[in-house]
């Protein structure tokens, strides 16, 4: 075996910015990092962490089944969390109360008045998730929670349960006292019934996105040429790549919907797009603005 010369070692602190670096360039590499010796683990398996996708199958599914082993390690590693699959609320309740230092968390499946008291611990900033059938009762509180307090993005899904006649601004008003909120995503059923609304109200409001799945495609330029408001932040997008994707993106930096959103409404406030222009259909290049 060969002993490299102490004179040609790094000092600790430059080897150490050298393994972060690679790990955060190329995240793909980081189960292989772990394995060169004790000290790299140490660094580096927060960032293995750092942005977690649970998912049937996904690589950090059983975490799932080793939170309580984890439970220091997720508090200050986790910054992203995304929790897709329609899990039932007890399956990753551990999970969401470890990972308190989330900043960034979208959840696709129910969530329990538990999961709602442990976001409440959180400085959450970006927020996504399906709005449950109890939010609004006495008990629950709405987005008068304290979870809403540091949300500047907040995308929000309706329950394949909700009534439309429960898509007005009398029981949505609530969105009105989230003091720090700049973007907003709606499924389009929410948009229909409180944009008109949404658009007044919120008065920090940069971006309002009605937000339509690929395979929904041919609801968008119906929607966006029947709003009845005019408001040159709001965008009505489809997207052409999965939401986990999608997700994924932003939270390792890159340019999300949300960034392409306000990108579109920068363009129409500069006079290169109408201001009256509505959709974005990433979908189909030949509809998209140039």
């Amino acid at each position: 075996m060969t002993t490299i010369p102490r004179e040609f070692s790094f000092p600790l602190e430059l080897e150490r910015e050298i393994f972060e670096t690679t790990a955060a360039l190329f995240p793909g590499l980081i189960p292989t990092l772990l394995r060169v010796c004790h000290r790299v683990h140490v660094w580096i398996e927060p960032l293995l962490y750092r942005v977690l996708a649970i998912s049937p199958g996904s690589p950090h599914a059983p975490l799932l089944n080793l939170v309580e082993s984890k439970t220091s390690l997720l508090k200050t590693a986790v910054r992203h969390l995304l929790i897709q699959g329609y899990y039932p609320a007890a399956e990753y309740r551990d999970l969401v109360t470890a990972c308190l230092g989330a900043v960034n968390l979208s959840i696709d499946g129910d969530i329990s008045i538990d999961i709602l008291r442990a976001l409440d611990k959180m400085r959450l900033r970006t927020l996504a998730f399906t709005i449950p059938e109890m939010f609004f009762t006495p008990d629950c509180g709405g987005f008068n929670r304290p979870l809403f307090m540091s949300v500047t993005h907040l995308d929000l899904y309706h329950g394949p349960g909700t009534e439309e006649h429960q898509f007005n601004w009398e029981t949505w008003s609530g969105l009105a006292s989230i003091a720090a909120l700049t973007h907003l995503a709606l499924s389009p059923p929410i948009a229909g019934g409180i944009l008109p609304q949404v658009v007044v109200e919120c008065q920090h409001l940069l971006v309002a996105i009605v937000s339509i799945y690929p395979w929904e495609q041919e609801l968008a330029a119906p929607f966006a040429e029947n709003l009845g408001i005019a408001d040159v932040r709001v965008v009505v997008m489809v997207t052409n790549k999965p939401f986990d994707v999608e997700w994924e993106v932003g939270a390792r930096g890159g340019d999300d919907y949300w960034v392409r959103a306000e990108r579109f409404v920068n363009r129409k406030r500069a006079g290169e797009l109408e201001s009256n222009c509505y959709l974005l259909d990433e979908t189909a290049t030949s509809t998209n603005p140039p």
